[in-house]
Formats: structure tokens, C-alpha cells, sequence
């Protein structure tokens, strides 16, 4: 009976010598990652920071202070890995260079506290990152089977609990006149992600080998290269990346009705499908113990067309169902309901489960699982006698210990066989948790943050065509389409936003706001100033003071009768 020291050298179900990955491959992994980040910076340096209608700088200009400490913490990993030899200096790479960039202090130029646009709870978001690094340490340590398999467990457990405390209100900052604005993408980014891992590895307690005798729950073998594989093309294209391209999209939906059709919405969820699949491929490999690309036992056969079919309905699910439900809510993005964001969730949550149950089913299919379902392989007669070698060293599996064949349908693999399926079952719950109710929650925080820096920082940079144009989208086919209490709770997140920047930015937007709101009809006209003044009476004091002179100072700039019929309004409702 094997003992449970042992599981990190006996969970793979084939033993053999991991092969060392190619030199060449660890930067190919980091220069495809950078080639998605320039893409995406590119369009948003085209489409926003050039634009002729948009002056807003992405780092407050703090780009010329940040690349050099990026390009001297490259070149120091890079040289220790030469130096060392040591495999984990690659995953530091990317975690250290995401961890700088979100902990910047951007406002040194505006003068603010730090604290006061990157919150203690953001900060404990973005530091807890390094859990993924520590499990890596901890899982190759001599520690007992227990303290590791703890240890490994609170992985998801870590990445979305503190992304949902760094997704909510006091964890967003201050406005800052700059577009990348981390904290309003971080905690929705990390709950996406925390989600998706714990459902992939609920699943993998279904799908994957059963442990060996003596090992109530299998643990990973761990290869730092396959957590490079996931944190670089799946991780991080999630958080960050595809965060800002949706903010880039909902950008340009609003000021130029524009990036609205299905090709947009294809882009945006085939970018959720493939960093899915990167999250699965290499926590899949994670598990073996394997290089991606180098190592792999998988074996096709007679009947894998079932689950590459599944992936094709997961995909579908994600990008045609998903989408089309996201293009049925409409714009702008406030629009959308509690109800239909937790529909969009649970569509999410069935096209994972149904993407990564099938892929799963194709990467961890051996030459056992093969011949003892009686399938047809499908490989040439090299490739089986070397399967075959590989798998006489390992012992194969062990028939009583699985259901059926292995496979609840045909192509669909399946095993139920012991404890480890429960751990499996709560991780999926809890994953379930992480994408329905957490995440509607942190993204109804995220929506109120959005609308506070459309408010105060992307209106003031707009040419006034282009600003009144989102203003009149945002109340005629926002704020005035919802009930008057969701509708009074933006304008006091627009107002407190307004009230913590400059007096040019507050002008700029209070102006824009009054000229659209005097060329209303009265009863629309009459239900926003109704709950801007009930917005006011929630602000702090100084806050109240301050916005009420901008509107006074905004309706001295009307036309007369414009002026007169909104100093009447406004007198009645003092009154």
C-alpha cells in the first residue's frame, strides 16, 4: 500500500521521467503573452489615448518611471534563471511584473494619498497573488501529505475570496485622471478567475485518474511551466487584459455606437474560451507533473468526437447563448439587472462545466483508459508501442477500482470512486458560488465605480459633441429606463466621484450633464432632478456643498429661458 507521503510521485497513473522543456519555449510563452498585451494596448492607444476626442493618458504619465523598474526586474529574473538554473524564475516573471504595474503609484503626480486611490484591500488582493507561487514551494516541500493538500485546496479558495473583498466598494479608489484604473478591474477579474479555477478542478476530481491505494484525495505532481502556461495565457489575459478591452468596447458602444455587432461579442467571449482553456490545459499538467507540449500520454480514439462535439456546445454556450443574452440587455452596461446577470452567470457556469468536462476528457484519456473501455485507438503503431512501454512502468490501472469503463458515456470519461469525489463536488459548489452570487454582487460595485470614472475623468476628456452624446445615451437610455431608487444610487456614485477631482473636470461634465438635462421633456427632466437632489442628500457635506455650486455654476451658463425654468425646478425642490 502506497502511503500518503508518497502521492506527489504516484498520482499520475503512467510514471515516467519528466522531460526537461526547452530552453527556447519559457520566453516564447512570455513573447505570445506580450504580443496579446501590445495588441490590446494598441487598440486602446489608437481607438482612446490618440483619438482626437480623448486626451486621456494611461499611466498619469508615469510610464517613463515604470518601464525602466519592469525592464531592470526582467532582466535581474531573466539573469538569475541563467545563472541558477532554477524553473520558478519564469513563473516570477509575470506575477511580479502584473504586481508592479497595479501597485504603482500613478497619483504621486496629482499629489493624492496612496491610499486613497489604491485601498488596503486592493493592495491585500494584489499581494495574495503570491499564493500561487507559494503553492508551487509548498507542494515540492517535504511537508506532510496533510499540510500540502491543505495548502493546495486554498488555492481557489484564496484567489477568489480576497478578489471578492478586492471587488467590493471600499476597496475602489479614488478617480484618477488616468484610463487603466486597476481597482475597478482586479476584483471582478479575480472572481471570474477564481470561479473558472474551481470549477476545473472540481471537475478534474471527476475526470481525472482515481488516486493511488492509500491516497484518499490526489494532489498535484506541479510543474512550474505549466503554471507559467496558466497564469500567462489564461490568468492574466482574464484579469487585466480582457478587462480593459471591455472597458475599451463599452467605450466606443457609447460615444460611437460602435463595436456593438456579433464580432465584437465573438472576440470578447472567444477570449473567455481560450484563457478558459489555457487555465485548464496547464492546471491539467499542473496535476501530472508535466511540460505542456513535451509531455503528454493522451491517446485518441474511436470515439473522441464526442467530446471534441462537447467542446463545441461549451463554446457555444460561452459565445453564442452568453452573448447573445449580453446583447439582449442592451446598452449602456447599467441597464442590466440583478435577474439577468445571474442568468449570464449561470450560462457561464453550464458552458465551463460543459467545455472543460469534454477537454478534460480528451487530454487525461490514456492507453489504460483506452483498452479497458475497448475503445479503437486512433494512433500510429510508434506511438502505441511507446505508450505501451510507458505504461507497463507505471502498472496500469486497476479495473476494480472503476465504474463501468471509465467512461460515463462513450468519449466522456467519468470516475467515481471514492472521498475525492466530494472534494471535487464542493469545490464545484463553490465555484458555483464564486460566479453567481459573488460575482453579480462585485460587479454591481464595479458598474457604480465605472459610471463615477465615466463622470470624472473620460467625460472632461471628450470633445463636448462626444460628451454630450454619452450623457444623453446614459440618461435617455440609462438612468431614466430603471426604477427612481437604482437610478438615485448611480447619480450619488457620479456625485461623489465629481466631487473628489478638480474643479476644470467637475465644470466639464456638470456643464454637458445640465445642457442635456434642460433639453428634456418634463417628466423625464423632472425624474433626474428628483434624484440628483436625492443623490445630494446622501453625500458627505463638503461633497453636497461642492456639487450644488457646480450646478449653480453650470445653469448660469444656459440660455435664459433654459436658466429660468431649472432655477424654478431646483428652487421647488430646496423648497
Amino acid at each position: 500500500m502506497l502511503m500518503p507521503d508518497t502521492v506527489t510521485t504516484t498520482t499520475a497513473s503512467i510514471v515516467s521521467q519528466t522531460v526537461p522543456w526547452p530552453w527556447p519555449l519559457a520566453p516564447a510563452i512570455l513573447i505570445l503573452l506580450a504580443g496579446v498585451a501590445a495588441f490590446v494596448l494598441l487598440l486602446i492607444h489608437r481607438h482612446v489615448l490618440q483619438a482626437k476626442e480623448s486626451r486621456l493618458p494611461l499611466f498619469a504619465d508615469s510610464a517613463r518611471q515604470l518601464l525602466p523598474v519592469l525592464a531592470l526586474l526582467g532582466t535581474g529574473l531573466i539573469a538569475a534563471y541563467l545563472l541558477t538554473g532554477r524553473d520558478y524564475l519564469w513563473m516570477l516573471l509575470p506575477w511580479a511584473t502584473v504586481t508592479v504595474i497595479m501597485l504603482w503609484p500613478v497619483g504621486r503626480r496629482f499629489k493624492a494619498p496612496y491610499l486613497s486611490y489604491r485601498t488596503p484591500l486592493f493592495i491585500l488582493g494584489v499581494i495574495s497573488m503570491a499564493y500561487i507561487p507559494f503553492t508551487g514551494f509548498a507542494l515540492g516541500s517535504q511537508w506532510p501529505y496533510p499540510v500540502k493538500l491543505s495548502i493546495f485546496l486554498f488555492l481557489p479558495i484564496d484567489i477568489s475570496l480576497l478578489g471578492f473583498l478586492a471587488g467590493l466598494q471600499p476597496a475602489i479608489g479614488r478617480p484618477l485622471p488616468t484610463f487603466f484604473r486597476p481597482d475597478l478591474l482586479f476584483g471582478d477579474g479575480r472572481v471570474l478567475v477564481g470561479g473558472i479555477l474551481s470549477l476545473v478542478l472540481g471537475l478534474r476530481y471527476f475526470v481525472g485518474h482515481p488516486p493511488p491505494e492509500g491516497v484518499p484525495v490526489p494532489i498535484p505532481t506541479w510543474d512550474w511551466y505549466a503554471i507559467l502556461f496558466a497564469v500567462a495565457l489564461g490568468i492574466i489575459p482574464l484579469i487585466p487584459l480582457r478587462g480593459m478591452f471591455k472597458l475599451l468596447l463599452r467605450m466606443r458602444r457609447l460615444r460611437d455606437g460602435t463595436w456593438g455587432g456579433w464580432g465584437a461579442t465573438i472576440v470578447r467571449e472567444g477570449w473567455l474560451v481560450a484563457s478558459i482553456l489555457a487555465i485548464g490545459f496547464g492546471f491539467h499538467n499542473v496535476f501530472k507533473g508535466w511540460s505542456p507540449f513535451v509531455t503528454s500520454h493522451h491517446v485518441l480514439h474511436g470515439y473522441t468526437w464526442v467530446p471534441l462535439l462537447g467542446m463545441a456546445v461549451g463554446a457555444f454556450l460561452l459565445i453564442g447563448v452568453r452573448g447573445a443574452l449580453k446583447r439582449l440587455t442592451g446598452d449602456p452596461f447599467i441597464v442590466e439587472t440583478v435577474g439577468q446577470s445571474v442568468l449570464k452567470h449561470l450560462v457561464l457556469v453550464l458552458g465551463v462545466a460543459v467545455l472543460m468536462w469534454s477537454f478534460m476528457s480528451i487530454v487525461d484519456t490514456e492507453l489504460g483508459d483506452v483498452k479497458h473501455a475497448g475503445y479503437v485507438p486512433i494512433e500510429s503503431a510508434e506511438r502505441l508501442h511507446a505508450l505501451e512501454e510507458a505504461a507497463g512502468h507505471g502498472g496500469g490501472h486497476e479495473p476494480a477500482r472503476w465504474p463501468a469503463s471509465g467512461f460515463i458515456i462513450p468519449g466522456i470519461k467519468g470516475v467515481i470512486v471514492g472521498p475525492w469525489n466530494w472534494v471535487g463536488a464542493a469545490l464545484f459548489l463553490w465555484g458555483l458560488t464564486v460566479l453567481v452570487p459573488l460575482r453579480v454582487l462585485v460587479q454591481h460595485y464595479q458598474r457604480h465605480a465605472i459610471v463615477g470614472q465615466m463622470a470624472a475623468v473620460i467625460l472632461p476628456s471628450q470633445t463636448p459633441e462626444h460628451r454630450e452624446r454619452l450623457v444623453r445615451k446614459m440618461m435617455t437610455e440609462g438612468l431614466l429606463t430603471m426604477p427612481s431608487k437604482r437610478r438615485t444610487g448611480y447619480m450619488v456614485s457620479m456625485n461623489r466621484a465629481l466631487a473628489e477631482v478638480g474643479p476644470e473636470l467637475r465644470a466639464a461634465t456638470t456643464q454637458s450633464m445640465l445642457r442635456i438635462l434642460a433639453e428634456l421633456p418634463q417628466a423625464q427632466r423632472n425624474a433626474m432632478m428628483e434624484a440628483q437632489a436625492a443623490a445630494l442628500g446622501k453625500l458627505k457635506p463638503e461633497h453636497r456643498v461642492t456639487r450644488m455650486a457646480d450646478m449653480m455654476g453650470a445653469v448660469s451658463q444656459l440660455p435664459e429661458d433654459q436658466r429660468r425654468m431649472m432655477m424654478e425646478k431646483m428652487a421647488t425642490m430646496m423648497a
